[in-house]
């Protein structure tokens, strides 16, 4: 009995080593918490991938389409390409791209094809869900979203202190001494005597100091100027940055959003 049960349980552990290598699981039978472990230490963020630095790029007339795949591959990040939207520009996965960078990002990399590819549309790239999308500028710009950005450390204001106490301490000693020869006492004087140990008085000007509504709305006027300037309402776009109690509220292309907030 002892043998009988014992080779059942050798059976089942070879079992479970059979079904674990499979990669799938009985119904009804939940996986090891490590194996969800092992997942998320596997999980890559394509932001971040764009950013390495690759030793050595060289393509030689390249097609397009050949020439993303090969970043695809280099990079590991998650790369698609609306190739709809790109030959409806005028923009074919046959145009060819030549390269010879080195230590440039995986990012600067795919800005370069992207330029030579077109010379009858502005290419974008954008990050949304961990996927690294490629589209056309005109295309990219129907897609509208709203973020919030935290901005009150820009526009908080701060003091310009222009009346600030004098030090005087020889003036200070002077006069506590007359004041002790005059009263036999030891009093300093009272505090509203001028001859204290500071001179003048704490009182700031401000009044050419702007509020912090009125830095927001710089602010707002600083992105529609130099941020992609067509796409926002001022310029005839469609998207609008505004400022609202230390926040600013942008309503616009992800690209955009990136070049904003990162």
């Amino acid at each position: 009995m002892r043998a009988v049960a014992f080779n059942r349980f050798k059976m089942s552990i070879i079992a479970a080593a059979i079904v674990g290598s499979l990669g799938w699981m009985p119904a009804g039978v939940a996986p090891a918490a490590g194996a969800a472990a092992a997942a998320g230490a596997f999980r890559v963020s394509t932001a971040k991938l764009m950013y390495q630095v690759l030793p050595h790029t060289t393509l030689h007339s390249v097609p397009l389409g050949n020439a993303i795949d090969y970043l695809r591959q280099v990079s590991g990040a998650n790369i698609v390409v609306n190739w709809n939207a790109l030959e409806a520009a005028g923009v074919s996965k046959q145009a060819t791209v030549s390269l010879d960078l080195r230590y440039v990002t995986v990012k600067k990399t795919l800005q370069l094809m992207l330029s030579q590819a077109s010379n009858s549309a502005t290419l974008v790239s954008y990050i949304s869900g961990n996927v690294l999308t490629v589209t056309t500028q005109a295309e990219a710009n129907t897609h509208l979203v709203t973020r919030v950005y935290q901005v009150g450390d820009l526009v908080m204001t701060i003091p310009n202190f222009t009346n600030f106490p004098q030090f005087n301490l020889q003036s200070a000693t002077q006069n506590s001494t007359a004041q002790v020869s005059s009263t036999g006492g030891g009093g300093m004087g009272n505090a509203g005597g001028g001859g204290g140990l500071f001179g003048g008085n704490a009182a700031s000007g401000q009044s050419n100091i702007q509020t912090p509504n009125q830095r927001g709305q710089d602010l707002v006027k600083l992105i529609e100027n130099t941020i992609q300037l067509s796409v926002w309402q001022s310029n005839g776009g469609q998207s609008n940055v505004s400022y609202f109690r230390g926040q600013l509220v942008v309503t616009a292309p992800v690209y955009v959003q990136e070049l904003i907030g990162g």
